[in-house]
């Protein structure tokens, strides 16, 4: 009983860890478009 505990908790961990992994590339790449959009504005008021 204990080792299928153990394994299951094992299992959840990874998959959590593997989730904050996602989650954190998907907060920079968004971080990195937002930025991107502003330096386009920026450039496009600059012009006009």
């Amino acid at each position: 009983m204990l080792p299928l505990f153990a394994s299951t908790k094992l299992a959840v961990t990874s998959i959590f860890c593997e989730n904050i992994k996602d989650v954190k590339i998907k907060i920079k790449s968004i971080i990195r478009i937002k930025s991107t959009i502003n330096e386009f504005h920026y450039y496009i008021t600059s012009i006009f």
